[in-house]
Parts: C-alpha cells; sequence; structure tokens
C-alpha cells in the first residue's frame, strides 16, 4: 500500500488490485467489496457472490459451496481493511472523514470498548459494546459483559485524568525549551502564549507560565501585579519587589543582589520572574523551567491505583493507554477476553457464536 487514505485502506485487499481508486472502488459497505470480488472471480451464469445466496436452488451443490465461500470471504476482507482504518485512525496517519470513523476515532482515544458490525444494507456500524445487541450471549453472560464493562468504564476515566494530568506537566515541561529556541532564533514564536512571552522577555518584563482554569498556558505578567499563584500571605511581598526591581530599572541601580540578576536577565533578553522564598521570605530570581513553574500537586497523578487488578483489566489497561480499540467476550468457561478491534477480532464478533464450546454448568451458575 503505496498511501494511506479511506478509500485506498478500505480498497487495498480487493484480489487482482494492488490500488484502487476513488473512481473504481465500490462503495464503503460489505456489498460495495463483495460486488469487486465477484465481478473479478464469479465464472458465467453463477449469478455473482449474491446471486448464490439469493437463489431458491441448487442444494448442496459444489457451485453453490463455493459462492458461499466467497461470500465469507467477502464479508472477512472487507472487516480486515475496516480493521486497517482504524489502525491508521489509532497512528494519526489518516482523519476520520465520516460519522462512524469519528465515532470509532473518539472511543479509541477515549478507550472505551466498541464493537464493529454492517447494517442490512452493507454500511459499517460502530457501537459502544454497551450499548450493542448481544443478543447472542445468554442473559448471564450478559449480566457478566456488563458488570465488566462498567469496571472498564471506571478505569478508562482513571487512566484518562492521569493521561490529563501528564499532558499538563509535559506542557510545562516544555515552556523554557521553547522559550530558549525562541529566544536562539531557531523557531518563530507561535500566536498565543509564546508571542506574548517573547514580548515579555524582549522588553526585561518578569512573567510566569502557568495554565489557566481550561488547563491552557497562559502569560502572568508581574509587572501588572498578576501572580494568582502566590500565597495571599506572601503577595504584599511580591508587590514590594516588583515596584523595588522597577525602580532599579528606572535609576540603572541595584540595591540588591536579587535585582541585579534580575536586570542580568532583562539586559539578555531571558524569561525570568520573582518569587518568595517560603522559608526565609527572601526574594529568588527564577526561569521557567519545568522544575519551578510545574505545582506540587501535579506531580502525583490523581490515580495512583487504577484498578487493574486482573489479567483482563490490565489487558484493557494497555489497549487504552495505546489509544487501541477492544471489545470484551467472554470464554468457554465464563472468564472475560479482551480482544482488539484488529481483523481477527472484529470478524470473530460478527460470527455466529459456538455454543458446543461452552460450558453448560458455568452458564448455569452465573
Amino acid at each position: 500500500m503505496t498511501s494511506i487514505s479511506a478509500l485506498g485502506i478500505l480498497g487495498s485487499s480487493v484480489p487482482g488490485s494492488a490500488t484502487a481508486s476513488a473512481a473504481t472502488t465500490p462503495s464503503l459497505t460489505v456489498l460495495g467489496y463483495a460486488s469487486q470480488l465477484s465481478s473479478e472471480s464469479a465464472t458465467g451464469g453463477s449469478g455473482g457472490v449474491f446471486g448464490a445466496i439469493a437463489s431458491s436452488t441448487g442444494g448442496n451443490s459444489i457451485q453453490n459451496i463455493l459462492n458461499t465461500e466467497k461470500t465469507q470471504q467477502s464479508r472477512t476482507g472487507f472487516f480486515n481493511n475496516v480493521a486497517n482504518y482504524l489502525k491508521a485512525l489509532q497512528t494519526g496517519q489518516i482523519q476520520p472523514s465520516g460519522t462512524w470513523q469519528t465515532d470509532a476515532a473518539y472511543l479509541q482515544q477515549t478507550g472505551q470498548p466498541f464493537v464493529v458490525t454492517a447494517d442490512s444494507k452493507g454500511q459499517v456500524q460502530v457501537q459502544l459494546e454497551s450499548q450493542a445487541d448481544l443478543s447472542k450471549y445468554t442473559p448471564a453472560q450478559q449480566r457478566i459483559l456488563q458488570t465488566a464493562l462498567s469496571a472498564v468504564s471506571d478505569m478508562a476515566q482513571k487512566i484518562q485524568a492521569n493521561a490529563q494530568n501528564q499532558s499538563w506537566i509535559d506542557s510545562l515541561n516544555n515552556v523554557e525549551p521553547t522559550l530558549l529556541a525562541i529566544h536562539a532564533g531557531d523557531v518563530p514564536p507561535e500566536q498565543g502564549w509564546q508571542t506574548q512571552a517573547a514580548s515579555l522577555a524582549a522588553t526585561g518584563v518578569p512573567f510566569k507560565v502557568g495554565l489557566d482554569s481550561h488547563g491552557n498556558l497562559t502569560v502572568e505578567n508581574q509587572f501588572e501585579g498578576q501572580f494568582p499563584d502566590v500565597p495571599v500571605s506572601e503577595q504584599s511581598t511580591l508587590a514590594k519587589a516588583i515596584g523595588q526591581l522597577q525602580h532599579a530599572f528606572s535609576t540603572g541601580i541595584a540595591a540588591n543582589a536579587w535585582e541585579a540578576e534580575a536586570i542580568t536577565y532583562a539586559q539578555e533578553g531571558q524569561d525570568y520572574y520573582l518569587d518568595v522564598d517560603q522559608t526565609t521570605g527572601n526574594i529568588l530570581v527564577k526561569t521557567n523551567s519545568g522544575g519551578n513553574i510545574v505545582p506540587d500537586f501535579l506531580n502525583t497523578p490523581p490515580y495512583a491505583n487504577i484498578g487493574a487488578d486482573t489479567p483482563w483489566l490490565q489487558h484493557a489497561a494497555s489497549l487504552i493507554q495505546s489509544g487501541t480499540g477492544f471489545y470484551l467476550d467472554i470464554g468457554g468457561n465464563g472468564q472475560i477476553i479482551v480482544r482488539q478491534n484488529d481483523g481477527h477480532g472484529i470478524n470473530l464478533f460478527n460470527q455466529p457464536r459456538n455454543t458446543t464450546t461452552q460450558n453448560p454448568i458455568v452458564n448455569l451458575l452465573v
């Protein structure tokens, strides 16, 4: 596959064709996929893949058996290509371009189990497993699944909260390298906090980068009295120090060592801000390094224990953390199985459930 696109992925496995174009690839449906498959492989008078299914005659002839096999192959190939699409969405190689693609991308990103099926017209359907038709399972098995899905939902929320916390830490840790690159002229500042910070650094104004109430990076101009993360008991001390620094700028005379340090940073166009030592009450000059601007509370993840206390939950957690789609299944002895939404997993969900391998005693007891 030389390029990635919605049509390319969903048409790449059609026999006899290495690639597919928008002009030749059938609709992105099971019927469209099977239509192209049958047009290339059906013999004269056979009626194609779906002709055999619709025919009321033929019994168990070899031709009917072959046609049925072609039908299964077309469904298998179709769902394999849907799995390829999901993988490309996960890795960011493509962007969703329709409802089911958007739903799948969202569910993969948020770690919610979902199933992939095709409706009566052959259109791809993506559904939360908790809301999907699970009638192929016994009532007892459905109860097991719903309990397990609830546990996964709780765990996914904890994983997402930890991931969001880490993303804020990463954003703050990246502030100083970004400002240094801008100062060195290696990269231009982007619109937003970067342009504001670059402007203040160029004019020697002390500022601190932090997070606003929405978790976005924001710039606090200390010459304008912006230091909301400073304890109330220390704000008057910091306000006095800001006044002293402004006076030192106007006179060119640094009465204190910290003033001289701040003036040096300002003259070099380097970012800096003033802080108060909570132990001594002395004024400190700091840069916007991650060690300085990451709040202490962010260094502890919201959930040290995400609840992955069984092997299948640990498997689910690894898929959630990697943004990989999956669903829950039940084994013959009533155990939960985590199945990835790859070609095998999707095709397995769309096959009739084999009840002969299930333990009837387990089904009665659960």
